[in-house]
């Protein structure tokens, strides 16, 4: 895969037939134990074994561990056609974005046969009363706000403006933050809120809460825009500018108390005798999410009677998690430009988002817009194209090598809608679990 950066092509492949699996010491200390085929054991209580081996590597990195010997007790080795020696910081960082991902398969989810066709996706948004919406930044693209990894996207921006950083996501990245604020706050008024209106998705999930439907809206973006079209029902699961704290006393002010100092490029400085920097409460690579995000899920897994996935690519943990955590008996929707990489929805619907959100309500009875509707085009049993989508075969030759340049056994139905990712802007933050699996510095296949 091609870097956005340098446009280099790196791998990361098994170094040895049998590779040596040997656990990874999690964040107090304790070992992740692997077994015998590399799949690590889940854990028996609240965070999952993926987590918790990617905290270990948060962990490990913090402590000033080398990733090269990391890298050799897991079997794995780093393989760059052009030759280029990669600074440790981009090891860890293909360690710990894409490591998960190869380390932790998602398991295998049993589709619903009851539930497989474009009327029966209408039909579930009908009759069910608590709906839980997973939401990422594809929502917000026709907004007018640009993804992070498209080659016009805002990585690609802040590579060629911020020549200073070692790569565009360090931006974002805490460590870094500490060590050099300066390009952030340079970039951080191209975050402020108020600057766009909402798109028709987010209308539609408005709707829902108006219709007394909408569990919880779970949203990875940033943007706020769910708070500008009325949705009350939201947790903000990478956080927002609504607030900022300062990182020498954490004391919290209102966000709009330094929007003064972003629009400007400033550092903002609380009153503190430290004089500290007040950071926007957006969760950066290496930093915890709220814990509005694990009390709200802990209370919505079990009242949910439908997941509908919207905008994402689900490659951020724990966010992504939710397709895993919830009944088994749930149906799950998909709407997305393209197919999610290893996920197993029961249906999914293919295109512009907006123009899908229309061709719903209108079938709904919401609008009236039904005259005017193009139906789709059903690529197989489960998956729907619309205007606008990317074909699950397309630019693949009818093989099953992925957009990331992985390549398997099984065909896409047989892995339940399964590799192409789109790109999605809610990359621009992380967890204390998994920063997210960026298709830019590194992927990792076996």
């Amino acid at each position: 895969v091609s870097t956005q950066s340098t446009g280099r092509k790196l791998s990361i492949v098994m170094s040895e037939p049998e590779p040596k699996r040997q656990a990874v010491p999690g964040p107090e200390g304790n070992p992740v134990p692997a077994n015998d085929d590399g799949a690590s054991e889940p854990a028996a209580e609240g965070d999952g074994a993926r987590e918790r081996w990617t905290r270990g590597l948060l962990a490990a990195r913090a402590s000033g561990c080398d990733p090269s010997e990391i890298l050799s007790e897991l079997g794995l080795c780093i393989s760059d056609p052009d030759g280029a020696v990669l600074e440790p910081e981009a090891i860890w960082r293909l360690l710990i974005q894409e490591g998960p991902r190869l380390m932790f398969a998602r398991p295998k989810r049993e589709l619903l046969d009851e539930h497989q066709s474009l009327e029966h996706a209408i039909e579930l948004i009908r009759t069910s009363r608590r709906i839980v919406v997973l939401t990422g930044a594809g929502i917000s693209v026709s907004c007018g706000i640009p993804d992070f990894r498209s080659a016009n996207g805002l990585y690609a921006m802040i590579g060629s403006e911020y020549q200073e950083l070692p790569e565009p996501q360090a931006i974002f990245d805490i460590g870094y933050f500490r060590q050099n604020p300066k390009p952030f706050f340079q970039f951080a008024k191209a975050l402020l809120p108020g600057q766009y209106t909402p798109s028709q998705c987010h209308g539609f999930i408005h709707e829902l809460e108006l219709r007394g439907k909408l569990l919880r809206n779970y949203t990875q973006n940033i943007d706020t825009l769910e708070q500008a079209a009325g949705i009350s029902r939201v947790v903000q699961c990478h956080g927002s500018l609504y607030t900022a704290t300062c990182q020498a006393c954490g004391k919290v002010v209102p966000g709009a108390s330094i929007h003064d100092a972003l629009r400007s490029g400033d550092i903002p400085r609380c009153s503190c005798p430290e004089f500290g920097i007040l950071k926007p409460d957006i969760v950066f690579f290496g930093e915890s999410l709220p814990p509005t995000f694990h009390r709200a899920w802990e209370e919505d897994a079990p009242e949910a009677d439908l997941l509908i996935c919207i905008g994402t690519s689900l490659s951020v943990q724990p966010v992504a998690s939710v397709v895993d955590r919830i009944g088994p008996n749930v149906p799950q929707l998909l709407i997305n430009r393209e197919l999610v990489r290893d996920a197993h929805f029961d249906i999914a619907l293919l295109g512009d988002i907006d123009g899908i959100i229309r061709h719903l309500c209108a079938k709904l009875g919401w609008t009236s817009e039904e005259g005017t509707l193009q139906d789709p085009q059903q690529v197989d049993q489960r998956c729907w194209m619309f205007e606008g989508g990317e074909h699950p075969d397309q630019d693949q030759g009818g093989s099953s090598s992925s957009s990331d340049g992985s390549s398997g056994g099984e065909s896409e139905r047989e892995r339940g809608h399964g590799d192409n990712e789109p790109p999605t802007n809610e990359a621009v933050v992380a967890t204390e679990d998994q920063p997210p699996g960026d298709e830019g510095p590194l992927v990792l296949h076996h």
